[in-house]
């Protein structure tokens, strides 16, 4: 416990001053590699409800190939099971595949001081930590589907088309709203992208419920429960109310970095990113009270979001900077206060 704590300082102080010196954002980036990888390996399963199901999946999935429960996933961990034996092993792995994805994600676009920014943006980030503990296999689509969006949409790689089946078989439910809302917004001004975006803040922020409303169209209800593959989420949506705790992570990890992004619309390439990520979002968080399981879509904007926000960065604007420099300090007390859920 006294290694993390040292490693937690060294995060926090290796970054205060490279603020002055740049070359020290190197161990900044280095330390924070290592709190993530520590805190994904031995965390405790109550810290995420979900956790312990992919280990679970993970010894028994010849269970569910049986089952006709196969995804990309159950291959993984078919391959995985050739080498791992045992919890820890399995966890230190699927964080290095994290990290690994979000490193052919961001290679191709940033510069190497950029992509230290993303890893420090994202690699502690209290919210996206739920997505990788709790929702992993659709975490790990969003981030395969990221690394294909950057292919695909902005280097123009068409021949990545053909790998596409590998993260609808991941997770076809989700993949398949993005892609949805991907083309929607192609085909649509950023204005309207604005105020979806407002109005999805709106009833998000203040627990508005359209569930009556979609409830009414049963096609609608029929299509969402056979690409969830989950029936729960959609029983008495009416009842769910967002936590505070979770309006206020939003705030921080997503519409205050949106808020800035959009002083940085210089180019036409941030422009198409930036209207995406108005729609995605907007519309994610106009269904969110009514069908909860639509957030898992935050698993591939908020990265996106970070993406875009790094690609225009500079130390130049104090208020990116001090942005920056909060979610450092937000991240390293958050860490600090649930160390206890480290079991090293």
């Amino acid at each position: 416990m006294i290694f993390i704590k040292i490693l937690l300082f060294i995060y926090i102080l290796s970054f205060f001053i490279s603020l002055k010196d740049r070359s020290l954002l190197i161990v900044t980036f280095l330390a924070s590699i290592a709190l993530f990888v520590i805190t994904y390996t031995f965390i405790d399963n109550s810290f995420a409800d979900d956790r312990g199901q992919y280990y679970y999946i993970f010894i028994n999935y010849n269970d569910f190939f049986v089952n006709h429960q196969d995804t990309s996933l159950l291959y993984l961990f078919k391959f995985l099971n050739l080498f791992i034996y045992e919890p820890l092993s399995f966890y230190f792995v699927i964080s290095l595949i994290f990290i690994l994805l979000f490193y052919y994600f961001i290679k191709k676009h940033l510069t190497f001081e950029q992509m230290i920014l993303f890893t420090i943006l994202i690699v502690l980030n209290r919210l996206y930590l739920d997505f990788e503990m709790n929702v992993m296999r659709s975490t790990l689509a969003s981030v395969l589907l990221l690394v294909f969006y950057t292919r695909i949409v902005l280097l123009r790689r068409y021949y990545y088309i053909a790998f596409l089946p590998i993260a609808f078989y991941m997770h076809i439910g989700l993949v398949t709203m993005i892609l949805f809302l991907f083309l929607v917004s192609s085909r649509i001004n950023y204005k309207s992208s604005y105020v979806i975006f407002i109005i999805g803040f709106l009833i998000f922020l203040f627990d508005i419920n359209l569930s009556n409303l979609l409830l009414n169209n049963i096609d609608i209800l029929n299509y969402l429960k056979i690409i969830s593959n989950n029936i729960y989420d959609f029983i008495n949506p009416s009842l769910y109310v967002t936590s505070i705790k979770l309006k206020i992570q939003f705030i921080i990890y997503a519409v205050i970095p949106i808020y800035l992004l959009n002083k940085y619309r210089n180019n036409y390439l941030l422009n198409n990113q930036l209207n995406f990520i108005l729609f995605g979002v907007g519309t994610v968080l106009i269904f969110y009270n009514s069908f909860p399981i639509i957030i898992r879509a935050l698993s591939f904007f908020i990265p996106l979001i970070y993406f875009s926000f790094v690609q225009n960065f500079s130390f130049r604007n104090k208020v990116s900077v001090y942005y920056i420099s909060f979610i450092v300090l937000i991240n390293s007390i958050i860490f600090y206060k649930n160390i206890d859920y480290i079991n090293i």
